[in-house]
């Protein structure tokens, strides 16, 4: 018992704080740095963004106007709005910006994301993809920062550095979670392994991308397409792109069950190509960094259970259960925000504490999904 009490906490202590600690070791020990990049001297490449919506009619017109904006020459940037089926204005309010060139593909039926990604591809007539979201907003050199990467012919796909904004308190848990994230992402970049690239600024060669299956996303499937071929994956934290968090825990709990389950199946469909190619420190990433993640979710009920048990053990185990207790106290307030007010600091751990329970409770139900074999192709944001 006390065995396997020590292997599910340091366990999930690899997940959390140690793979970070290893990449970090790693990156100094090895002395790396990026791959360079050049400018593209008056020859800039014809960039096509695409914007998947599903009845966007609030943002519609904000993001087109943006896009707009961008600090890249107009006869080289073609904006391709892609409607999922959508029954609201979305349609119409894109459609006033046919005039500045904005391409309108009105799809009567929503059939989901990587169905409209598919067919925005097939007409897009850009170099350089870039797939984008309604609520997305870029600032005004995202699209010039972003492509001076593909200068290096080793870089096939790649986003850029995703800000999050919160419209409510709840929201700054997700801004917390994607703080730690990107830490990870930048030191795998760092050492040449990054294998993901965030949906709402991702970019790829067009000749790179493929036809992906419907029960996929562009950002799961495709860097692991692209690595398979020899190519890298970029983080360009000069390109900068901002999203709002998510406002409340039905929308929390329903995108990190589709994240878990979508990326699950797409890297495990994937994985034996991987093999194939011997490409180990992709490998690595994808089950320390994502995988490990999602699994040990199962660990924290258990640790509980087996504490509980070995609490008259020694004085180690009862620090350890009233850490654990701390922990699912603050959960609880969390929980119990709507109805008790708590100091700023307090609230802020509290809902913290709330939103890392209920993502790992998310990511329990993916796993039974997924082992049922379930799949998701069609989801509203």
């Amino acid at each position: 018992m006390e065995v396997w009490f020590w292997i599910s906490l340091t366990s999930l202590i690899y997940v959390y704080f140690g793979y970070l600690g290893f990449l970090k070791l790693i990156s100094i020990v090895k002395k790396v740095r990026n791959c360079d990049t050049a400018v593209y001297n008056n020859c800039l490449p014809i960039i096509s963004v695409i914007v998947a919506a599903y009845n966007e009619e609030k943002s519609i017109g904000r993001r087109v106007k943006n896009l707009l904006e961008q600090d890249y020459p107009e006869d080289k940037l073609e904006i391709i709005v892609a409607s999922d089926g959508s029954t609201d204005r979305t349609v119409e309010i894109a459609k006033q910006f046919e005039k500045y060139g904005v391409k309108i593909l009105d799809f009567k039926q929503n059939r989901g994301r990587a169905a409209v990604h598919n067919d925005a591809a097939r007409v897009a007539k850009g170099e350089i993809f870039i797939f984008t979201d309604a609520e997305t907003e870029f600032e005004k050199d995202f699209v010039k920062n972003i492509i001076k990467m593909y200068s290096n012919k080793k870089y096939g796909v790649g986003a850029g550095e995703l800000l999050f904004r919160s419209r409510e308190s709840f929201g700054e848990s997700e801004s917390f979670y994607w703080k730690m994230e990107k830490k990870l992402r930048y030191y795998e970049y760092k050492l040449g392994i990054l294998p993901f690239a965030s949906g709402a600024c991702f970019s790829i060669r067009k000749e790179l991308y493929e036809q992906i299956p419907l029960h996929s996303d562009i950002d799961n499937i495709l860097p692991l397409r692209a690595i398979q071929k020899g190519y890298k994956v970029f983080y360009c934290k000069d390109a900068v792109a901002y999203e709002y968090t998510v406002s409340n825990t039905k929308q929390l709990f329903r995108k990190r069950y589709r994240t878990a389950l979508r990326s699950m199946t797409d890297i495990l469909s994937e994985l034996p190509n991987l093999v194939k190619k011997r490409k180990w420190g992709v490998i690595f990433v994808l089950f320390s960094h994502r995988l490990l993640r999602w699994w040990s979710s199962f660990l924290f009920p258990i640790l509980f259970l087996l504490n509980l048990k070995l609490l008259n053990k020694n004085l180690a185990y009862q620090i350890t259960f009233a850490c654990q207790m701390i922990f699912y106290i603050c959960g609880l307030l969390g929980f119990l925000q709507k109805i008790i007010k708590l100091p700023g600091p307090i609230s802020k751990i509290s809902n913290v504490t709330y939103s890392f329970i209920l993502a790992n409770i998310a990511f329990i139900w993916a796993i039974f999904s997924w082992l049922a074999g379930k799949k998701i192709f069609v989801y509203k944001t």
